[in-house]
């Protein structure tokens, strides 16, 4: 970035979390987040949101997005050689607790409407915006937002989107 720029001044803060904070922003967020959820990073946003506050930040910026476009999770390396792009989301041992939990119809339901989206996708990374974008962007919102604090996501504007979509998996993926 060239130099002078806003950025210059901006402070960066490491938020330490002990085991007793994990226990009480868990509590706390799961609390605000009203509805069942997954994200083990909710209680780690949820004491970021915390930190901020307390420093005095009213907007933050968030890299939101990043990771699903450019795919930064180590995980989406397996892709390429799956059979089934849908495989990425279904696990055996989290199939065979579903079946347990829920009667027969729901999971067979719920893992046709998943192998469906994934059919009609051009590329994994537009199932992953729908399924997994919309819930960490949910989640920010109510972190954030808890604590009257604003997040923008830059990486999911001003063409950074396209961008990533215009480069292939190898491409992304080659380290």
């Amino acid at each position: 970035l060239p130099g002078g720029g806003a950025w210059t001044t901006w402070r960066h803060v490491v938020v330490e979390l002990s085991d007793a904070d994990l226990y009480t922003a868990f509590a706390r967020a799961t609390a605000s987040f009203a509805q069942p959820t997954t994200m083990s990073s909710l209680p780690l946003t949820w004491r970021l949101a915390e930190a901020a506050a307390a420093a005095g930040v009213r907007v933050m910026l968030s890299g939101e997005g990043v990771d699903e476009l450019f795919l930064g999770y180590g995980s989406y390396a397996k892709v390429p050689a799956l059979a089934d792009p849908a495989d990425y989301y279904l696990h055996p041992p989290r199939e065979a607790l579903v079946d347990q939990l829920f009667d027969p119809p729901a999971p067979a339901a719920a893992r046709a409407a998943l192998r469906a989206r994934c059919a009609a996708a051009d590329d994994l990374r537009d199932v992953e915006r729908a399924l997994r974008l919309r819930r960490l962007l949910l989640r920010n919102d109510v972190c954030f937002m808890a604590h009257t604090l604003e997040a923008r996501v830059p990486f999911l504007h001003n063409g950074v989107p396209d961008l990533a979509r215009a480069l292939s998996w190898p491409e992304l993926l080659q380290g």
